[in-house]
């Protein structure tokens, strides 16, 4: 294994390019990321020859760790991008009732609920209805709930919760009822974003680890979206020229600062 990657050490070098700005425009805020580390377009991949045994080194289970710390890192990222890029006027928690629908397959619920808002848009004209939606797991580990933002939804689509029928907590935040939702699915909750940051933020702490390991071992995704978001987009790409006073997130493969518009030219040339 040694000699096998001695022999790698120039291809790395051609395939990997290190310390590379950019800075991406999410709707109205601007983000510089240095990325320690970019692996290059047009490369294929380079894999290690297969152990001489099947036993699990420490060397592997310290790569899959990693890899499932990226995977969940990836998978924030995005949400966070997503959500800071569209316009979202919801956040929404869709539960199952067990004596409408069978709670505990993810990808049935996943299909049905796509095809009930497609549905949707076509009753209300609602052609800018979109979501984001995150599954988890209830306590018992078997049945599924998904959280999420919710877009483009029209004002008749919503009606007030019912006092003495439903949580009088979330009365009195102002949520609102998914008529159409809760006859076909079950229970649900709409209410509204004030802050787009704040519910982008507080959305992809959704992903978790469990949620990684759960939803691996029913072939599902760690999150679903609508076809046709905003993504963020790129302003600029290249050497970091000047070095902020302070990183808002770090870890061992990028760093991140949140700027503004008028301090771009000032970090990469």
């Amino acid at each position: 294994m040694k000699a096998y990657n001695r022999c790698l050490v120039g291809v790395k070098e051609q395939v990997y390019k290190h310390e590379i700005a950019t800075i991406k425009r999410y709707g109205d805020k601007y983000k510089l990321t240095l990325n320690k580390i970019v692996r290059e377009k047009g490369w294929e991949q380079v894999k290690a020859p297969p152990p001489d045994d099947d036993t699990d080194s420490e060397d592997e289970i310290k790569l899959d760790n990693r890899k499932l710390r990226n995977n969940i890192s990836r998978a924030r990222g995005k949400i966070y991008e997503l959500a800071m890029c569209n316009d979202f006027q919801y956040f929404i928690t869709c539960t199952l009732d067990k004596e409408k629908y069978k709670r505990d397959d993810l990808a049935k619920f996943h299909k049905d609920l796509s095809q009930f808002i497609r549905d949707q848009r076509k009753k209300y004209k609602a052609d800018d209805l979109k979501y984001i939606l995150i599954p988890e797991l209830h306590k018992d580990g078997k049945n599924w709930h998904m959280h999420g933002l919710l877009g483009g939804i029209r004002k008749e689509m919503l009606s007030p919760f019912i006092s003495g029928v439903h949580p009088q907590r979330l009365i009195n935040k102002g949520y609102l009822n998914w008529m159409d939702y809760a006859n076909k699915f079950g229970f649900i909750s709409v209410g509204m974003v004030r802050d787009k940051g704040k519910a982008a933020g507080y959305i992809k702490k959704y992903i978790t680890e469990d949620l990684d390991k759960s939803v691996q071992d029913y072939g599902a995704h760690l999150y679903y979206r609508s076809q046709g978001l905003k993504v963020a987009e790129l302003i600029e790409k290249g050497s970091l020229c000047q070095v902020p006073s302070f990183w808002d997130y770090e870890n061992d493969y990028v760093k991140i600062k949140w700027i503004t518009e008028d301090e771009i030219s000032a970090f990469i040339s």
